[in-house]
């Protein structure tokens, strides 16, 4: 498969503490390897703490996943794995796309915090909202049928929809975002708007730590899915998204 061409297979990888860690090699530098986990979750190793690493054999895949599936689950499943790679929309490439989002649901709350605080409200995560997870394609594109949708207030309240994802930088990094088309899009940073150019993916200065990266789809400008990336720059090694809250 694509996959296996690239390098996307499982390593051993023993750390010169003595400790072993197994994943799928996604990216390295001269200074760092990354991994991802039988967690989905990103590992950045310095290179001056690997002591050896050498192809798996062992399978990240637990045991008996598939044993609760009906025979046309598991026909789904093999059709779906054996499509990856192949065919346009089930390719999973070296880049590092937003795959798991968080999304505000349309309950009466949002309208209270609306009344009260403004959007600013909702952007800073009152308590009383609800987020629920909704997840990319494997290409990593959100489609417009996984955000739910509310509408602003007033006479003429225009349908958007709202999303959160967080970044996690092990220490203070410069990242820049890549955007497929900044069409009816407003972002913020932990709170902070983000100025969007056409062409250009805003750059995010990042403390070590959680940030939270929220999304507003103004959804009668835009009808298409939403795609967005880390760009692959020097200083975005050790930054990754990470699962919502």
């Amino acid at each position: 498969s694509k996959a296996i061409k690239e390098g996307y297979h499982s390593v051993l990888v023993t750390t010169t503490r003595g400790e072993q860690l197994t994943g799928i090699k996604i990216r390295e530098t001269k200074e760092f390897l990354v991994l991802r986990s039988d967690q989905d979750r990103e590992v950045t190793l310095p290179r001056k703490r690997i002591e050896s690493q050498t192809p798996s054999k062992i399978s990240l895949m637990p045991e008996g996943l598939t044993d609760t599936l009906t025979r046309s689950e598991l026909v789904d499943l093999v059709k779906f794995l054996s499509s990856l790679g192949k065919v346009d929309g089930y390719s999973v490439g070296r880049d590092r796309p937003v795959r798991r989002w968080q999304a505000l649901m349309p309950t009466k709350d949002v309208t209270g915090v609306l009344g009260r605080k403004g959007l600013a409200g909702l952007v800073a995560d009152d308590p009383t909202l609800t987020w629920e997870p909704t997840y990319a394609t494997v290409a990593g594109v959100l489609p417009p049928e996984a955000m739910p949708t509310w509408k602003t207030l007033g006479k003429e309240g225009v349908s958007v929809s709202l999303l959160r994802t967080q970044l996690e930088a092990t220490s203070a990094a410069k990242a820049r975002l890549k955007l497929d088309d900044t069409t009816g899009l407003s972002l913020w940073l932990d709170g902070e708007p983000l100025a969007l150019k056409p062409g250009q993916g805003p750059e995010l200065s990042l403390s070590p730590g959680l940030h939270t990266l929220t999304v507003q789809v103004d959804r009668k400008i835009r009808q298409t899915g939403l795609r967005i990336e880390l760009d692959d720059t020097p200083g975005s090694v050790g930054v990754r998204f990470v699962a919502g809250k």
